[in-house]
């Protein structure tokens, strides 16, 4: 009976560490997704330079740094 606090306590901060480690996991997969996306976009924008080189628009809209 005595041990009901301390079960409880101990379920509750698994759960919190648990929802940490899906966090970190979401925020991990976002960064792979944003750097996938950054790296097609560099690709799209380099063809936009080869099409556009003719026209003098020597510049890449996309900045080398995110955010």
């Amino acid at each position: 009976r005595q041990s009901t606090p301390f079960l409880i306590s101990f379920i509750s901060s698994q759960k919190l560490q648990n929802a940490h480690l899906t966090d970190r996991l979401k925020q991990q997969r976002n960064i792979r997704q944003g750097r996938r996306l950054l790296t097609r976009s560099y690709r799209i924008c380099a063809l936009n330079l080869s099409k556009h080189a003719k026209s003098g628009e020597q510049r890449c809209q996309h900045s080398r740094t995110p955010r």
